[in-house]
């Protein structure tokens, strides 16, 4: 059960940033301050973030920590928009590409459904065992072992945006999986992690 002071703390955050003195009290030393969570975190962590853009941070920082230059590998957009003016926008949506960057034995999660009945669906948490290259040594699929059934699934470009303008149809896809070191509060809903975890509030909202 909850203790008061607990509750008290929760309603806080939920309506404003809570002063550092309301921190101290509730939590103690539970929690560290910004500058030294680049001291705490590695790969064996699991940031649970209140925002996107924190996301993408410790997912790309965690990343290079792990892995050497030359083992990361990009990841291309595929489109035929990129030389379309004002279609730029859309096509740079780092929202909708959300892995640009991978490597051998990344932590990786799905962000759409890719095989319901062996329970391979939305938030489902894997690890990279092979990479998949094209003739033009791009990145054209990826392997992934999937917790906890180690089930192995070649996941592939296969999520879609389409725009329609006066020349024609005009298309983005990318992989449907994005780095799964930080991850968005709700995306953990059900999802075992046997990882320590580390909560970055970037700020409160209502």
């Amino acid at each position: 059960m909850l203790k008061i002071q607990n509750i008290v703390f929760f309603n806080i955050i939920h309506c404003q940033a809570p002063m550092e003195e309301e921190i101290s009290s509730i939590l103690n030393n539970c929690y560290i301050v910004e500058d030294l969570v680049e001291q705490y975190i590695d790969d064996k962590a699991t940031i649970l973030c209140t925002h996107g853009k924190d996301v993408d941070y410790y997912n790309d920082l965690i990343l290079h920590k792990k892995f050497l230059v030359d083992q990361i590998y990009s990841i291309q957009l595929e489109t035929n928009a990129r030389n379309v003016e004002h279609f730029q926008s859309w096509v740079n949506n780092k929202i909708f590409n959300h892995m640009q960057h991978v490597a051998l034995e990344t932590l990786v999660i799905l962000i759409e459904n890719i095989d319901l009945k062996v329970s391979v669906a939305n938030g489902t948490i894997g690890i990279v065992t092979t990479l998949e290259f094209d003739l033009e040594d791009t990145v054209c699929g990826i392997f992934v072992a999937f917790n906890p059934s180690r089930y192995v699934q070649i996941v592939q470009k296969k999520s879609i945006q389409n725009k329609y303008d006066s020349k024609g149809h005009f298309y983005k896809t990318s992989f449907p999986l994005m780095l799964g070191y930080a991850i968005i509060g709700h995306k953990s809903q059900g999802a075992t992690i046997s990882s320590k975890v580390m909560i970055r509030i970037h700020e409160s909202f209502a």
